[in-house]
C-alpha cells in the first residue's frame, strides 16, 4: 500500500499564505506592545525581543543610500521566483518548491513592510520608504565575543531556511542524478 503524497500546490499555497500571516502578526504584536529600541529578555541574555526598524535587507545589509537597489531588485526577484514555481511545480521536488515558496513568502512579507510601514519612522519619505520591523535577537557568544549580532524577524528566518533547504535538496538531487547516470553507464558498458 502506497503512502499518500503531499500535493505540492496545496503545500506551496499554504506556505505562501501562512508565512506572511505569521510574520505580519508577530510584527503587529511587537509594534503594539513594545517601543522602538526596547529589549525584553526571554531566555536571559541568550535570546531577547529587541524592537528595531530596519531600512536595509535581511540582517540590516544594504540600508541607507543603497536602499533603492533592493527596492528595485526585490519585486523582480519575487516575481521571478513565483513564476518559476508556478510553471515548474509538477517538475520540482516537493522540497524544492517548498523552499522557493519560503523565500518568496518571506521576501513578500518584508516587502509589505517597506511599502506600507512608512508611518513607523519619522524619517520616512513616503510610500516605498517604510522600515521592516525586526525583533528576534540572539546573543551567540564564543569565548566572550559576540559572533551573532543581527536582529531579524520571522520572514527573514523563512528566507534563510528556504535558501539552505533549496541548496541542500539541489545538491542531494544532483548527487542522485549523477549516481544514476554512472550506474546506467556502467550497466551499458557491461552489456
Amino acid at each position: 500500500r502506497q503512502k499518500p503524497q503531499m500535493n505540492p500546490i496545496v503545500l506551496c499555497s499554504c506556505l505562501a499564505v501562512l508565512i506572511p500571516v505569521l510574520d505580519q502578526l508577530s510584527k503587529y504584536l511587537v509594534n503594539t506592545f513594545m517601543t522602538v529600541d526596547q529589549s525584553i529578555p526571554v531566555l536571559g541574555e541568550f535570546f531577547r525581543l529587541t524592537y528595531i526598524l530596519n531600512d536595509g535587507m535581511a540582517f540590516g545589509s544594504m540600508g541607507g543610500s543603497l536602499r533603492w537597489v533592493f527596492m528595485v531588485i526585490t519585486p523582480l526577484a519575487l516575481i521571478a521566483v513565483a513564476v518559476y514555481v508556478v510553471l515548474n511545480i509538477k517538475k520540482l521536488h516537493i522540497l524544492e518548491s517548498a523552499a522557493l515558496t519560503m523565500i518568496f513568502a518571506g521576501g513578500l512579507s518584508n516587502m509589505i513592510d517597506r511599502i506600507f510601514f512608512t508611518h513607523l519612522d519619522p524619517t520616512s519619505t513616503g510610500l516605498f520608504d517604510g522600515r521592516v520591523i525586526d525583533f528576534l535577537d540572539f546573543n551567540v557568544t564564543v569565548f566572550g565575543v559576540r559572533i551573532w549580532k543581527w536582529i531579524f524577524n520571522v520572514a527573514d528566518a523563512f528566507v534563510v531556511v528556504g535558501v539552505f533547504l533549496f541548496a541542500i535538496v539541489y545538491i542531494v538531487l544532483d548527487v542522485k542524478k549523477e549516481k544514476k547516470k554512472k550506474t546506467a553507464a556502467e550497466a551499458e558498458s557491461e552489456s
